[in-house]
Order: structure tokens, then sequence, then C-alpha cells
């Protein structure tokens, strides 16, 4: 098999591994911003969500200028995060890390004081 490089020695991920990484990254965030237009379960405001659109551009232009791998497939990414969107559908990132982070929450939640009930429907 080919040899693996990596970006530096104690890195976990290969340099294609993280190129993916970076491209799915970017493809959550185009996600986002897309399902704000498309808003399937008459979702919040960017002002009350927790974040900004001016910011998540912000984040989508930097991830294009830093990235070879997102700069080179952006047009294509968009348009899939673009579909996900309009389609009601999460991108990897989302679906993926659901579990992990769920058990994280809960695990910050035991751990800190009680903090107040999260609405499940209004986030």
């Amino acid at each position: 098999p080919p040899k693996k490089y990596k970006l530096f020695e104690s890195a976990i991920l290969d340099n294609s591994q993280r190129d993916e990484l970076f491209v799915e990254i970017f493809t959550y965030f185009q996600w986002l911003k897309h399902s704000l237009s498309y808003s399937h379960n008459g979702g919040r405001r960017p002002s009350n969500a927790g974040f900004n659109i001016t910011g998540v551009n912000g984040v989508l232009k930097s991830l294009e200028f830093g990235f070879k791998a997102v700069r080179d497939n952006s047009l294509t990414l968009n348009r899939v995060a673009e579909g996900l969107a309009k389609d009601g559908k999460a991108p990897f990132l989302e679906q993926y890390c659901k579990g992990e982070l769920k058990k994280r929450m809960k695990e910050t939640i035991d751990v800190d004081v009680p903090q107040k009930k999260i609405d499940s429907k209004t986030g």
C-alpha cells in the first residue's frame, strides 16, 4: 500500500483524511446557511439561533481560502449542501456527531451544576 503522509508526527489523520474532514466541515456550514432558507420546521431566525449568517459566511470564506481540498470543490460542495437543505436532510457531520455530542453533553451536565432544561421545540 502507498505511504500515508501526515501533517505532523502526532497527527491521527493522514493528509487525505484531513482533506476529507475539511470538505465535510465546509459542507456542514454550507448546509447550515442554506437550511435557513428552506427552514422545514419553522426554524428560528439566525439572531435567535446562537449564530449569525455573516459569521457563517466568514467561516465558509476562511475554509475556502485556507484549504485546497475545499477550494477545488467548493461549487460542487455548495450544490450538495443546498440539495440536502432543500430536501430537509442533514449532512454527514450532523448525522455522525449526534450520538457522540449527546453523550458529551450528558457528561458535562452530570458533572456541572444543574442547568435549565432545554425545550425540544425551541432548542
